[in-house]
């Protein structure tokens, strides 16, 4: 099972159009760049709270993924160089994490709450 970027619901691996949102999963593999082939993984938090809000992932300011907040996987290609990195939920968004990836690397990210201050953070595991 996979999560859809365009509505966060969870659907099978092998879809070609989300189930939930009806939107063509194929356009978004077949316009990816060649030259991505490098990946951000993102889970979400372990904490438990009473409602799982939606997260947007943005890399290079653009937005690229919907995932929950609680308990939730994302993967997003990345290309390698220097990138970007945000999540935002609601009002509240993390730091501008910048991230130097190389081809084929895989980059494990968790979000997190700050309880401290009341937003939310990415933190590399």
């Amino acid at each position: 099972m996979k999560i859809c970027p365009f509505c966060a619901e969870e659907i099978q691996d092998e879809a070609i159009v989300c189930k939930h949102c009806k939107r063509d999963l194929v356009d978004l593999q077949s316009s990816a760049s060649p030259d991505v082939n490098s990946l951000v993984t993102i889970f979400g938090t372990e904490q438990w709270f009473a409602t799982n809000p939606q997260v947007t992932i943005h890399i290079n300011g653009v937005q690229v993924a919907i995932t929950k907040f609680m308990k939730s996987k994302v993967d997003v290609p990345v290309a390698p160089g220097r990138n970007t990195i945000q999540a935002k939920m609601g009002f509240r968004k993390t730091p501008v994490i910048a991230l130097d990836v190389a081809a084929g690397d895989s980059i494990l990210l968790r979000l997190n709450s700050n309880r401290m201050t009341g937003g939310i953070e990415l933190i590399k595991i």
